[in-house]
């Protein structure tokens, strides 16, 4: 989503749409390379423990970022973005806790 980041797809969700666009499509992009990076490391999670755990930094990370953006800045966003980046920051919070459980059952 955030690679391409459609108008259209912004003010169905009632988000802020971020000025400049580059800022967007640069984080797809980390996204998409991050993504590569964690489906290597899965293969073999005892090797890449620090591939694994940055990952969980950074998605906590994001969690924070999206609801400081979507809280603190007082942009435009509805209600419905409201919501939006509030279920965004859960998703990330939840996958960084289920990734660090994963890495604590495969590597003690």
């Amino acid at each position: 989503m955030l690679l391409f980041f459609p108008e259209q797809l912004v003010d169905r969700l009632a988000i802020p749409n971020p000025e400049p666009a580059i800022y967007a499509n640069l984080a797809g992009a980390a996204l998409v390379g991050l993504a590569v990076a964690l489906v290597r490391a899965a293969e073999t999670p005892v090797l890449h423990r620090g591939v694994i755990e940055a990952s969980i930094a950074v998605k906590l990370l994001w969690a924070v970022v999206v609801i400081v953006w979507g809280t603190a800045l007082e942009l435009d966003a509805g209600t419905r973005g409201t919501a939006v980046l509030g279920a965004v920051a859960g998703v990330f919070a939840v996958l960084a806790a289920l990734e660090a459980d994963g890495l604590r059952r495969v590597v003690p």
